[in-house]
């Protein structure tokens, strides 16, 4: 039975963003370079919001007002994942957040989804400069919840996110699809 829920957001929580906003703009196998060039940048600190908008503005000839409102409204939740932290939670188990993430995250999608009050503890990348699949992370991770990695089940949509934390003995599930995931959690989490 594992007493602490480690979950990532975009992806997990809910759809991703970036991909999908450069998508509309750019083929699809240049994607990945954009994603980096962009908010790879704001994930590891280097730039903020604010400054990710207005170099995409500058370079793509859009309106950063138009870039902010198109990048805020494509993530949906997925809310049947939700409502299982929500319930993993009432049964007393510790909610983490572990993501990659801009200054946004907390002040704008969090609330935006209703889950700003659901974690225990909130790892975003930008606070810290460190990103997945960086070690340190879960280094950090476990520090701050004053957990053991053996009492952890960590939620994440990339493969290569999962391999530092097994280092850690935090057992891993791969988010392919909800309710297989939920299968997966409960009986990890509860057994």
């Amino acid at each position: 039975m594992k007493k602490v829920l480690l979950t990532d957001f975009f992806g997990v929580l809910g759809s991703e963003d970036a991909p999908l906003f450069f998508r509309r703009y750019v083929p699809e196998k240049e994607v990945p370079l954009w994603v980096e060039q962009y908010f790879h940048r704001g994930d590891r600190g280097e730039w903020t919001f604010e400054e990710i908008i207005q170099h995409i503005s500058q370079d793509m000839k859009l309106d950063p007002e138009y870039i902010r409102h198109e990048i805020f409204s494509i993530p949906e939740p997925h809310q049947a994942y939700i409502d299982l932290l929500r319930e993993e939670k009432k049964l007393g188990k510790k909610i983490v957040l572990v993501s990659n993430a801009s200054d946004t995250l907390p002040d704008v999608l969090m609330k935006r989804f209703g889950i700003a009050d659901l974690f225990d503890y909130s790892y975003i990348s930008y606070q810290h400069k460190v990103t997945k699949p960086d070690p340190k992370v879960f280094s950090i991770v476990l520090d701050a919840i004053h957990e053991k990695g053996e009492d952890c089940l960590f939620v994440d949509d990339n493969k290569n996110n999962l391999v530092p934390a097994r280092t850690f003995s935090i057992e891993t599930i791969l988010y392919e699809d909800t309710k297989e995931v939920r299968e997966k959690i409960r009986a990890c989490m509860n057994d």
